[in-house]
């Protein structure tokens, strides 16, 4: 009700941060504003700034019919600048580093769109391969984390997989716990 009223009195987005714990808030509120037939986006994942500052959102599309697309947009006039598929069925979150802006895939693993030259470099069929990848992330030192999360149950655990920015070649893991969804890189400076 809450999203629902904001969008009646005309606000354009209305923003909801969710603990790890509610994991699944996320896609209930979505589907329920959807069912209302007012015009609310389907399957928006997470945006990302570019190195550029402009902002990239990836659209899943819809489950089943490859369609997922990256849209550019303006942060201060909030144009779409353009729009690119060819990221395959339901891809998830993207993280920048450099010139390039990685893309997670559940199905097609990390995909790669470089913002420099506003090109797909490893889409749907090219992805580096990482089951159940849920979630991408980029840190330091040129690295990108790819998030397998595992198969959420039994107690088996997912891991991060460590790639080189520049060709995606693994270069280690990290063990996670059960069934991890996501990822954050924060820099921590170092004390004098």
């Amino acid at each position: 009700a809450y999203h629902l009223a904001k969008f009646e009195r005309g606000f354009a987005q209305a923003i909801n941060i969710q603990g790890g714990d509610h994991h699944g808030t996320v896609t209930r509120v979505r589907a329920g504003l959807q069912a209302t037939g007012n015009g609310i986006p389907e399957a928006i994942r997470k945006p990302g700034v570019g190195p550029d500052g402009l902002i990239y959102v990836m659209s899943a599309g819809d489950s089943g019919t490859g369609e997922g697309r990256l849209s550019i947009v303006n942060p201060v006039t909030r144009d779409e600048l353009a729009s690119f598929g060819g990221f395959g069925n339901l891809p998830a979150g993207v993280a920048a580093t450099g010139d390039h802006l990685f893309v997670a895939s559940w199905a097609e693993g990390v995909m790669a769109f470089d913002t420099r030259l506003r090109e797909v470099t490893r889409g749907a069929g090219e992805g580096f391969a990482v089951a159940t990848n849920a979630s991408v992330a980029t840190g330091t030192r040129d690295r990108v984390y790819a998030i397998s999360a595992g198969p959420c149950s039994g107690g088996n655990g997912g891991t991060a997989h460590i790639l080189r920015a520049g060709d995606l070649v693994q270069t280690g893991t990290i063990p996670l716990g059960e069934c991890a969804i996501g990822a954050i890189i924060t820099t921590v400076p170092v004390a004098p």
